[in-house]
């Protein structure tokens, strides 16, 4: 899904309407299914693999109630230099769907301090939409406040029926940027966070507020994970995550993301981001196949690992200027992928894959606290 384009969002949709991935999710499904293809390489043989677990996969947050995280050591030597980042706190996120209602997660992330949220209704009536929580003093409600006066739970928001979003053009296109519309609700928290419920079509204020009203805020749940991360680098930071099902992907970016629009969502960020690395984890099991065989590993730490700077191997999906490396571990298996090889070298990678301590992919009852 392009950012500005609901068109896609409501593609999106209505694609996975028959998917409920089990256990592994809907990365390993695919893989699953895909036919394994002869490669010149052995490395080549992996990537085919590996180019679809570094794909944008869509999968509900892994959370639960907001507990004291637990603490893994590390298992390998510290990166190469010492950040000079705020202390680390655990990844808290605010929003659910109450239980009991018409609608149902199919997507949730994290971009910044902005949560995700893709819902869908039981029924082809109720639709489905993209919600985005902001938090308090980054979202500017200006614009919205020409939409009609609602109330969302006994909070105070605005319905807008034909909100119009930033124009999208193609920089190669000859004709006039074309502008989409779509029906979005913004509504206030007590505590000053705004949410923003953006529809699937142009429904009516009764349907969409429905949406809306099935959200609610609880106390906030942590996002776990199954590795204990080190620090990256020295300016490098997580900004975008992902996870559920089993599947984690991490996006560690140099320097701070803008705030996302409300139709945004982390695949772009994954994608998008020009600087810093995407790290993606899942179980073992099913995998077998993206493991090189006669090709030594590099042991870095807990893990076998294989690196490469040619995208003809192909460990990775990546572009030329960047790099990938394949990580295998008893229990998991994953990629990194560096944006700019020149600004994140390989020693640096090599320190913080040796600096992960990996639990077990298998079993989301032992995942630990993230940490930002």
């Amino acid at each position: 899904m392009t950012t500005h384009d609901i068109d896609q969002l409501r593609q999106t949709l209505a694609e996975r309407a028959e998917e409920a991935p089990p256990e592994l999710g809907m990365l390993a499904t695919v893989m699953a299914a895909a036919p394994a293809r002869r490669r010149r390489t052995v490395f080549q043989a992996a990537g085919a693999a590996m180019a679809v677990l570094a794909a944008a996969v869509t999968v509900p947050l892994l959370l639960d109630g907001g507990d004291a995280p637990k603490q893994h050591g590390s298992a390998g030597p510290a990166p190469s230099t010492q950040p000079t980042v705020p202390p680390a706190a655990p990844i808290a996120l605010p929003a659910s769907v109450t239980p009991g209602k018409p609608f149902a997660v199919i997507e949730e992330s994290v971009i910044g301090t902005t949560q995700y949220l893709e819902i869908r209704g039981t029924s082809v009536e109720l639709g489905g939409g993209a919600v985005a929580v902001y938090a308090a003093g980054s979202f500017d409600p200006e614009p919205y406040k020409g939409g009609e006066a609602v109330t969302v739970n006994g909070m105070p928001g605005y319905f807008n029926k034909r909100y119009p979003l930033p124009p999208v053009t193609s920089p190669l296109s000859t004709t006039p940027p074309e502008t989409y519309f779509a029906t979005r609700l913004v509504w206030q928290t007590p505590d000053d966070r705004w949410l923003v419920y953006t529809t699937l079509d142009e429904q009516s204020r009764e349907t969409t507020l429905l949406g809306a009203e099935a959200l609610r805020l609880t106390d906030p749940r942590l996002v776990r994970v199954p590795m204990g991360l080190p620090q990256p680098a020295d300016g490098v930071r997580l900004e975008a995550v992902r996870t559920g099902n089993s599947l984690v992907a991490l996006t560690f970016a140099t320097g701070g993301l803008p705030t996302p629009p409300p139709e945004a969502q982390v695949g772009d960020t994954e994608d998008g981001t020009r600087t810093g690395f995407v790290l993606i984890m899942q179980p073992r099991p099913g995998m077998e196949h993206a493991i090189p065989q006669g090709v030594a590993p590099v042991r870095l730490g807990e893990a076998d690992t294989w690196y490469t700077e040619n995208p003809e191997e192909s460990i990775v999906s990546f572009d030329p200027n960047q790099s990938g490396t394949l990580i295998a571990t008893d229990k998991c298996v994953g990629s990194i992928r560096v944006k700019d090889k020149q600004e994140i070298p390989k020693a640096e990678i090599e320190a913080f894959i040796a600096g992960i301590d990996f639990g077990d992919c298998t079993d989301p009852s032992t995942w630990v606290a993230l940490q930002r």
